[in-house]
Order: C-alpha cells, then structure tokens, then sequence
C-alpha cells in the first residue's frame, strides 16, 4: 500500500465490516490528498497515458503472472517452460500489476480491471493454502533462507527475494484498502506470520547482513499493515527492516551512498516516513529530509532523473557521469512517491516543484506516446536516443516496467491537496476536475499546458463557500505571472517557487485564471556551470542529433543566445537554433538549424540535452 491510501484506510475497513483496528498518524499532515475517486483526468497527455496503460493492463497474461506462484505451490498452470526466462518471473510484475489495478478502478470505477485483479488475489490464495504456512512467493521459499546466511546453496530463481515479495505484499494491501477486497487482506496477514516466524530465527547481526541486498518497501509496507490493523506485531516486524548501515550514516549527519544501488535506497526512507507518521519518533524525520536533499541537490540531473547504471555516481561529480544508461525510471517513481509524503507532512513549494519537473521530464517522458511502452533507463548521453520500451502485454517484466504500471494508474493523485478545512493546494497544472465534497464544490481545471503557459479554473459550488485556495507559482514562472479572477487582475505579491494565497468566498461560475508565459533558460551542474542544459518552461528541451554523436557545444553570448530560436511553424514547443550557437558538430554546417523540442516528445530520435559552454 502506498501512503496516500492510509487517509482512506478507515473508510474501507467500516465498509467491510472488519475487526481490523486502524491506528491513527501521531504526526498530523498539514496536506492531505484526496481520495484518487475525487479527482477525474481530462483529455491531455496524462490521461492519453492512462488509458494506454490501462489496455496495457487488460492485455496482460494473467497466466503468466500467476505462474511462478502455482510453480512453486505445486499446482497446474496452463503455462509452462517459462523458467528459462529468469528473475522477471518471480513474481514481482504480478504485485504492481495488483496496485495498478487497485488505484485505476479506484480512480475510475473500470469494473473489468478490478475483475482481473481480484481473480489474481483468488489465485494467490489458493497458492498460499497449497503452500500451507503462509508462505506467497514466485521462487523457492529456500531463497530468502540463502539470503538470511541459513543454508549453503543458491537459488536461481531470485537473488532479491524480499523486493518481489513487497510488491505482492503492497499490491494485496492496495486491493484491500482501495478495492475492499478482503481476501487479499487474509492472504497478507497469513504471508506477515510467515515473515515473523522465518525472521524470529535471526539476530540484528543476521537481520543487518540479510538487509544488504534490496529489499524493496517491507518496510513501508508493515508500517502500513500496522496502521490498518492496529497490530502491534506488525510494527515491531517493520522495525527489524531497518538497514542502519545506511539510515545510522545520516542520522550522524554522513551521506554514505557513493556507489550505493540507487534504487534500494529511496523504498528505506519512504518507509522510515511512515513510521515516523505512526510513532512520533522525530530522529527519523530529519534523516529522511536530509536524503531528500541531498538526492535532489546533489544527485539529481535536470530531468528529476538519478543514477549511472543504476547506481549514484560519486557526489560532486555529476557532471562527469553523463554516460550510458542514465536515471533508472524506477528511482524517480520512488523519489516521487517520497516527495509526495514529505509535501503532505510540510506543504513547502519546492516539494511541488521538484514533484512537477520529474513527472513530465521522466516519468511522461519514459513512457511511449504510442502504445504505452515504458523504458527502463532513460538516456542523457549525447547522440543517445529512448529505446528498449517494455510492454507487460508483450511480456515486459522489468522492474521499470512493474513501478510504470503503478506511475499511469496514479497520476490523478498529486495535482490537489487540502488541510482538513478550508484551504486548497493546487500543485499541478493537469487539466482535471476536482470533486471536493466535503466542501460542497467542484473545480474543473482545462489547459493545454505545458504547450501553453496558462490554466483556467471554473468552480461549481452548492452554496458559496469560503476557502484559500493556494496556488502554486512555479520556480521557473520568472516574468510577467499573472493570476485572474473573474477576469480581473489579483495584486498579490510572489515569487517564483511560492504559493499565491486567493482568500475569498467563491460561487458557481467563478473563474480563476494562472498565466505563467513560458521563457528559455539554461541550468548548469553544481559541480560544473560551464556543463548546461535548456529548459523552456518546466520542459527539458533536447536537440535532434545524429546517432552516437557525443558533440554538443554552444558557443556564444550565454545572455542572447535564445534570441534567434525560431518557433516550427504547426509544431508546437518545437524551435530551431543557429548551428553557429548549438553546435553538434565541430565544424559548423551553415544553414543547417539545431531543431529542438521537449525531451518529453522525442520518441525515436537520437538527441542531446547537455552542452558544453565553449569559453569566449
């Protein structure tokens, strides 16, 4: 379960009539998300990717996902002899499918999406009963024993057993507290006395040593299992999932993870924020803040994105390591979900703001326009180009692949946040309507953002109701921001990276208005200013080039180089550039424009984002 469902936890549990005693956060949220059945997408790119995504979905083998769960309780499956085809069938795909499916029927109410996701969690049961000591995984239960050091040999089926069992453990808790069902509940609490039985055998020592290969969420998720339930065991359990090797650096005010697998790191401290939500313990929130910001300030390219072939380059030196296999998609979904939590907990604008950079940038920008294919790392290397799209109806098992199912099921879940009151947080500029009941009003933003600069509120209110509605002026809205409401001018004072606070009583038909003009700029390394990249807007932009070509210079007046960018006629946010200025070649090709348009729409072009400034 990801913690934007605990708000909604208790609604469920009353629903079904459970004995589940659900425990309170003891650390308030001064921004809460709505419930995903609150918020509709409307016609733009996000929800172009969800109804892909949700083909995607329908499309897949249901056989094939419950394979290894049948193969390893020894049960028939009508497939067969997919062994060979390695770690992807353990199991890990089938549990993000469930959270796809749990968040896309609760945003949508799609009847056949929770159908096949309910016949999954049948299945996994009748596997569980097979097995008969609570036991729900796709490879050998002997793996997570040569794991915990407690037998000689190894398993080929996984070499990071805990990671694929916290997707089937987080996919089961989302079909529970967004879908109701409350066979997945069982199956899940049977599958926590089998982790509390096998992890009783181990001491700290063994626990530690276990925690050093990936583990995923089994954090998070115990934490979120102890919220729904009020078991006390299950936080207990929680807690021997802290990997101190890691979290102890930070805690000391060290960052240890140069050379660190990127992607094992973020799950840590997304469930370290859980518990701190549920326990009050105030030495975990500044280790995770601290994480955040160094991970975005130090370790983050301009795209949100993070890591060289999965792992973090050495820190103070992210400009050299613009190479092959950049930002792992995996690792910003995680980041996004971390950053998600952190705004609910402290609603600052650069959450928002970094939150906004990174889902157009690489989560949209990693998935295929056309058939909803998604990457596994998206490249920055100049004369590179997006390739490999995975596809779970094509049999894409990448872990990308699994955390891009969840990414499109979701993207209604960001845009608005509230208070518990009467104040409003408008985050995103994703054309959507926005049911907020409690309230008695219904907001419907429509754009064409982020081709244009600009978005338009109309509110639809039972009675007039006062509220503040915040919205956010993003960092990079530099000149000429405007707010409108009604037509008329707001003389509001802000600054980029802020929120303007619009306190009034509004009424049906009220319109509001943000016209934020996009401009050209570039961004540079901490470590190497001379080493940029250009962003119109929140956009990346990227440079047509040729394949495998790794030059990429500007040479010019850094002031007045965008001056003769010129707009593609019917193309909108494509420009062309002067070779002279935006060289891809040593030798200057006269007449011959730089064409550049979003990383976001290239599609199977080679490209460059980062230049080279050549000194004057």
């Amino acid at each position: 379960m990801k913690p934007f469902t605990l708000l909604f936890a208790f609604i469920f549990i009353l629903l079904n009539q459970s004995t589940a005693t659900p425990v309170a956060n003891k650390i308030e949220l001064h921004a809460q998300p709505f419930d995903l059945n609150q918020v509709q997408l409307l016609d733009g790119p996000f929800k172009h990717a969800q109804e892909l995504n949700r083909e995607n979905l329908l499309k897949a083998d249901l056989d094939y996902l419950c394979y290894p769960f049948r193969r390893e309780a020894k049960l028939p499956s009508p497939v067969k002899g997919i062994d060979k085809l390695g770690w992807p069938y353990t199991g890990h795909v089938l549990g993000h499918f469930l959270s796809a499916s749990a968040m896309l029927w609760r945003n949508t109410g799609d009847a056949e999406i929770k159908k096949h996701a309910d016949s999954i969690v049948a299945v996994l049961a009748e596997c569980q009963a097979a097995n008969g000591n609570g036991y729900i995984g796709g490879f050998p239960e002997k793996s997570i024993l040569e794991l915990e050091g407690l037998v000689s040999d190894k398993s080929v089926y996984a070499n990071v057993p805990w990671y694929c069992l916290h997707k089937v453990y987080a996919g089961l808790l989302d079909m529970y507290v967004l879908t109701g069902n409350k066979q997945a509940l069982e199956v899940l609490e049977k599958a926590a006395g089998w982790i509390e039985k096998n992890l009783s055998l181990l001491n700290d020592q063994q626990i530690e040593k276990m925690l050093g290969a990936e583990h995923g969420g089994m954090k998070e998720v115990l934490v979120n299992l102890y919220a729904v339930t009020g078991k006390e065991n299950y936080l207990k359990l929680a807690e021997r999932f802290t990997h101190h090797a890691v979290v102890g650096p930070f805690l000391h005010g060290k960052d240890p993870l140069d050379g660190l697998h990127a992607n094992t790191q973020f799950p840590k401290f997304i469930g370290l924020t859980r518990q701190y939500e549920v326990t009050g313990d105030a030495a975990l929130a500044n280790v995770v803040t601290t994480f955040w910001s160094d991970v975005v300030n130090d370790r983050s390219y301009v795209t949100g994105g993070n890591s060289v072939r999965e792992h973090f380059s050495p820190k103070g030196h992210l400009s050299q390591n613009v190479t092959a296999d950049t930002t792992e998609t995996c690792n910003e979904y995680n980041m996004l979900r971390l950053t998600r939590e952190l705004f609910c907990l402290d609603p600052q604008p650069k959450y928002a703001d970094f939150y906004e950079r990174t889902l157009y940038n690489q989560i949209l920008s990693a998935r295929h326009p056309e058939d909803g294919g998604q990457l596994y790392f998206q490249q920055l290397q100049a004369g590179r180009s997006k390739e490999k799209w995975g596809q779970i109806s094509k049999g894409g098992a990448s872990c990308c692949c699994g955390t891009g199912l969840e990414s499109a099921a979701k993207f209604a879940d960001s845009i608005y946040f509230h208070d518990g009151q009467n104040r409003l947080f408008i985050n995103l500029f994703i054309s959507s309507v926005l049911d907020w009941k409690e309230n008695g009003l219904s907001l419907r933003q429509e754009n064409q953002y982020p081709e244009v600069g600009k978005t338009k509120f109309t509110f639809t209110c039972r009675q007039p109701v006062a509220i503040v509605i915040n919205v956010r002026r993003p960092w990079w809205a530099t000149a000429d921001f405007q707010i409108l409401v009604n037509g008329q001018r707001q003389d509001i004072a802000s600054k980029p990276g802020s929120y303007v606070p619009l306190e009034r009583t509004w009424q049906s038909g009220d319109k509001l208005e943000v016209i934020m003009p996009l401009s050209f700029r570039m961004e540079g390394f901490t470590d190497n200013p001379d080493r940029v990249a250009v962003m119109f807007g929140p956009l990346v932009m990227a440079a047509v080039t040729e394949k495998n070509n790794r030059y990429a210079a500007i040479n010019g007046d850094r002031a007045h180089l965008f001056d003769d960018f010129k707009s593609v006629a019917g193309k909108p946010l494509e420009f062309t550039a002067p070779p002279e200025a935006f060289r891809t070649s040593a030798v200057v090709v006269a007449n011959k424009p730089v064409r550049f348009k979003p990383l976001l729409n290239m599609v199977n072009e080679s490209y460059a984002v980062y230049w080279e400034v050549i000194k004057q």
